[in-house]
C-alpha cells in the first residue's frame, strides 16, 4: 500500500510539473511574439531595411556558391519571412488619364501672345516649322502618326518673352511621334512649349532609343505640358552644353507639368534609366506628373533606375504633387531590381558636367513637396546625395524604406510626412525631422 500511494504520489507531481512546463511554455511563447510584434511594430523601418539587405545579399550571392554555403544562404533568406515587408499599392488609371489631377492652359495662351498658326501634317512640314517659325506661333500638327528616325529631331526658331513657340496637337492622343531617333526633340532655344503630344520608343532597341526630348544650353523658360511619354530610358534629359567661350550653359527655369511617363517593359541597356534626367540648371518646377515602371535590366539582369532627379549642382529645383509609382505594371523580377522615386543628387555627377565645374554639391535649395510616392520595395522613395539646404514635406511614401539623407554635403529638413519606411542620415549627412506619421 505504501508503495501504490507514494506510486500516486509522484505520478501527480509529474502531471503538475508537466503542466507548469505546458503553462511556461505557452507563456514563453507568447512573450516572445508580444516582444517581437511589439519590436517590430517600434522598428519596423529598421527591419524593413534589414529583410531587404539580407535579400539582396542573398540574390547577388546564392548562385554563385553550392552546398553548405548555398544552404545557409537559402536559410537565411527563409527567415526574412518573419520580418517585415513591403507591400503593393494597386493605381487605378483610365487609359486616356493624363498627369495628375486637371490640366488648365487657359492661363498661359492668356498671359501670351500667339500671332501666327502653321498647320504641319507631314514630316518636312513639322521640320520646317521647327526651324523657321517666328516668335508667337503655334505649329499645330494635325492628327496621325509620324516615324522618325535617325538622330534627333533639331530645333533652331526661338520664341521670346510673352512670345512662345509653340508645338502641338489640339487633341492629346490624336497625334503620335514615334520615335527611332536616340535623341528625339533637341531643344536648345528659349521660350518653346510641347503640349498634347504622345512620344513613343520603338521597340527592341532599348541601347539607342535614349530621349524623347533633349533640353540643353539656352533653352530657358521651356514648357512640357500635358503629354504622354513611353518606352524610352530617360524621356526627358537635360544637361549644359559648350558655347563659343567655352563655358556650359545650362537651361533654366523649365516647366515640366502634367505628363505621363512610362514604360511597357523593363529597358534592357546599360544605359542610364532615369525617366527625367536633369544635370544643372536653376528654377526647375515638376509638378502633377505621372512617372511609373522605370525598371531596368542592366549588366547580369540588375539595374538602378530613378523615376526623376535634379543634380549637377543645380539649384531651387521643386517636386510637387507627382504621383510616382516605382512599380504600376511592370512587377520587380528580383531584389537587384532597384528603383528610386524621387532624388537631388540622382547617382552623382562628373566634375567637368556640373554647373560650378567642382560638383562641391548635388542639389542646393531643393523642395519636394505634396507627392505620392509608392511602391519602391527594394530602396527609398526619396535619395537625396550631397544637396543642401532641402526642404521635404507633406509627402506619402508608402511600400518602400523611405527616405535616405547621404553624405556631408547633405542637410534636410523633413516634416509632415506619411510614410512606412525610415528616415534615415547616412554618411555624415544632417537632417532635422519632425510631425512625420509612421504607417504600421
Amino acid at each position: 500500500m505504501a508503495n501504490m500511494k507514494y506510486l500516486q504520489i509522484m505520478q501527480s507531481n509529474r502531471t503538475k510539473l508537466n503542466l507548469w512546463i505546458k503553462r511556461l511554455t505557452v507563456i514563453a511563447v507568447l512573450s516572445f511574439l508580444l516582444f517581437f510584434g511589439l519590436t517590430n511594430y517600434i522598428f519596423k523601418g529598421q527591419f524593413l531595411e534589414l529583410n531587404v539587405l539580407i535579400n539582396k545579399y542573398a540574390d547577388l550571392n546564392i548562385n554563385q556558391n553550392t552546398g553548405l554555403h548555398k544552404f545557409i544562404l537559402v536559410a537565411i533568406k527563409k527567415f526574412t519571412l518573419f520580418l517585415p515587408s513591403t507591400g503593393n499599392t494597386i493605381i487605378q488609371r483610365d487609359i486616356k488619364e493624363i498627369g495628375v489631377g486637371n490640366f488648365e492652359p487657359s492661363t498661359f495662351y492668356k498671359n501670351n501672345v500667339i500671332r501666327y498658326k502653321i498647320f504641319a501634317e507631314t514630316n518636312d512640314e513639322i521640320l520646317s516649322a521647327l526651324s523657321n517659325a517666328k516668335p508667337g506661333t503655334q505649329i499645330i500638327v494635325k492628327p496621325g502618326i509620324y516615324t522618325f528616325a535617325g538622330r534627333g529631331i533639331p530645333i533652331i526658331a526661338s520664341g521670346e518673352p510673352f512670345s512662345p513657340i509653340v508645338l502641338k496637337a489640339l487633341r492629346v492622343g490624336s497625334v503620335i511621334f514615334k520615335l527611332g531617333t536616340s535623341e528625339g526633340l533637341m531643344l536648345n532655344r528659349p521660350f518653346w512649349r510641347i503640349e498634347n503630344l504622345i512620344f513613343k520608343g520603338n521597340k527592341d532597341t532599348d541601347s539607342w532609343i535614349d530621349h524623347a526630348i533633349h533640353i540643353t544650353g539656352n533653352a530657358d523658360y521651356a514648357s512640357i505640358v500635358n503629354n504622354e511619354f513611353i518606352n524610352f530610358n530617360s524621356h526627358i534629359k537635360a544637361n549644359g552644353i559648350l558655347n563659343d567661350h567655352g563655358k556650359r550653359i545650362f537651361p533654366d527655369h523649365v516647366l515640366i507639368q502634367h505628363n505621363n511617363f512610362y514604360n511597357e517593359w523593363k529597358r534592357n541597356t546599360t544605359h542610364p534609366v532615369n525617366f527625367i534626367d536633369v544635370v544643372g540648371g536653376e528654377h526647375w518646377l515638376i509638378e502633377n506628373n505621372f512617372i511609373a515602371d522605370f525598371g531596368k535590366n542592366g549588366r547580369r539582369g540588375r539595374g538602378v533606375a530613378f523615376g526623376a532627379y535634379l543634380k549637377g549642382a543645380s539649384k531651387y529645383g521643386i517636386f510637387q504633387k507627382n504621383l510616382v509609382a516605382c512599380k504600376w505594371k511592370l512587377p520587380y523580377t528580383h531584389m537587384l531590381d532597384i528603383r528610386v522615386g524621387l532624388s537631388f543628387g540622382g547617382g552623382s555627377t562628373g566634375q567637368q558636367f556640373c554647373m560650378d565645374g567642382k560638383c562641391s554639391y548635388e542639389h542646393d535649395e531643393g523642395i519636394m513637396r505634396q507627392n505620392t510616392i509608392v511602391n519602391c520595395k527594394n530602396d527609398v522613395s526619396i535619395y537625396l546625395n550631397k544637396s543642401r539646404n532641402t526642404k521635404i514635406y507633406s509627402n506619402i511614401l508608402l511600400n518602400s524604406l523611405g527616405i535616405d539623407v547621404r553624405y556631408p554635403e547633405s542637410s534636410a529638413l523633413i516634416y509632415s510626412n506619411e510614410l512606412d519606411g525610415r528616415i534615415k542620415a547616412r554618411d555624415g549627412a544632417f537632417i532635422k525631422q519632425y510631425d512625420n506619421d509612421w504607417v504600421n
